[in-house]
């Protein structure tokens, strides 16, 4: 069976200001163009991820005329350093991503078709169209189960400080161990295996 065609490129429209008579600002459409997603492997081959805004502070300047996602910004990490990203992924189908944790708190929001989350603890959840899942930095992968259906998440990926663990490490005379902390930094690993099994919603994914 044939598989469907990706999802259409994403129209985004940026409002903004702009001085109107006796120097009273009105509002006016700066912007209105067509996101067309990318992939990030060199085939072409995989998720077609877009940006759709990108800020460098936490908190956002409105007098900041920059605009970071056309300038094809691109931070070391998911979100900028005290900053945030407003994006989405289109995953083929039968695309599993790689198991990876980023450290940022991210909202996301399933458009089209379907995904099952996966966690290292072994579980699936499978969300629908519709539906919003909030990641926050666990270590996680993305599948869409279809085979034929393409889907589309949008997501904002915001930059937080890392989940940190209290372990204990073994002294030399292992009759003692001391606490120490460690953070969660980001980590990208090979994918998980496809969902066959029953998911933690109850369903077969």
């Amino acid at each position: 069976m044939s598989s469907s065609a990706p999802p259409p490129p994403v129209r985004r429209i940026v409002t903004g200001h702009s001085e109107g008579k006796n120097g009273v600002p009105r509002a006016v459409v700066q912007q209105d163009s067509v996101i067309v997603p990318k992939a990030v492997l060199p085939s072409g081959a995989g998720s077609l991820f877009g940006t759709l805004w990108t800020l460098d502070s936490p908190t956002p300047d409105l007098s900041d005329k920059r605009d970071l996602a056309s300038e094809n910004y691109q931070p070391e990490r998911v979100a900028p350093v005290d900053g945030s990203r407003f994006g989405f992924v289109d995953f083929p189908p039968n695309q599993i991503s790689p198991l990876h944790r980023t450290v940022t708190l991210d909202y996301a929001v399933i458009t089209q078709g379907s995904l099952v989350l996966h966690l290292n603890d072994g579980t699936t959840t499978r969300a629908e169209t519709g539906d919003v899942i909030i990641q926050r930095g666990t270590m996680h992968a993305f599948e869409n189960p279809s085979s034929t259906e393409w889907a589309r998440m949008f997501y904002t990926a915001a930059d937080a400080k890392p989940y940190v663990v209290k372990v204990r490490r073994a002294l030399l005379d292992l009759s003692r161990s001391t606490p120490r902390q460690i953070q969660l930094e980001q980590q990208f690993l090979p994918p998980p295996k496809p969902s066959g099994s029953q998911t933690s919603d109850g369903k077969s994914a």
